[in-house]
């Protein structure tokens, strides 16, 4: 049996990625979000953009829990893996360069973005780790970022069972010779 690993979608990081960056397009604000293990550029004041990095600063994955929940679901939870991930969220507003305050004012609100969109995906499965201010240091600021390391709570599964779920319901239509009857089977509780 050839190895198969789960869709995207399943990998609790990368939903958590898609669900922030929905809600940005959904609250129409123009922030890229940027997925990977490429270092970002020395220049803070290229726009304002959100880099996940999987795993903390020292590369760490996360730590490893009881399963959640661990008899539901198609397929079973084994553990939960903590997935660590850093974010750097960079702001930087390019009319006020020279302007501190405006800078610090547009990391903040990207970073209340962030964290606002997380919690609404994700809350009650992740935990912010650290955060600290990011800063190049120049004499001039350029734009501020903000280093935050969260854990997000990722199922580790089980293969999955080959059986249909309890919770499946049928609406069929039935025929017989020139008469078509509908029938109707409830989900089982």
């Amino acid at each position: 049996m050839p190895f198969e690993y789960a869709l995207p979608e399943h990998f609790a990081l990368l939903h958590l990625l898609g669900q922030v960056e929905a809600r940005f397009a959904a609250d129409e604000l123009a922030v890229a979000n940027v997925f990977g293990w490429r270092a970002p550029t020395g220049k803070l004041a290229t726009g304002d953009r959100i880099l996940w990095t999987p795993g903390d600063p020292s590369k760490a994955l996360g730590q490893i829990g009881p399963a959640r929940q661990s008899q539901t679901g198609n397929p079973r939870s084994l553990a939960t893996l903590h997935e660590l991930c850093t974010c750097l969220i960079l702001g930087a507003d390019l009319a006020g360069k020279e302007d501190e305050r405006l800078q610090y004012a547009r990391a903040r609100a990207i970073y209340d973005a962030w964290l606002r969109a997380v919690y609404l995906a994700a809350r009650g499965t992740f935990t912010v780790i650290s955060s600290k201010w990011v800063r190049v240091p120049t004499e001039r600021v350029h734009g501020l970022g903000i280093q935050v390391v969260f854990a997000i709570d990722a199922k580790i599964p089980d293969a999955a069972k080959q059986l249909a779920p309890v919770d499946v319901g049928a609406d069929l239509d039935v025929e017989q010779l020139d008469h078509t009857d509908n029938l109707t089977l409830p989900e089982e509780p």
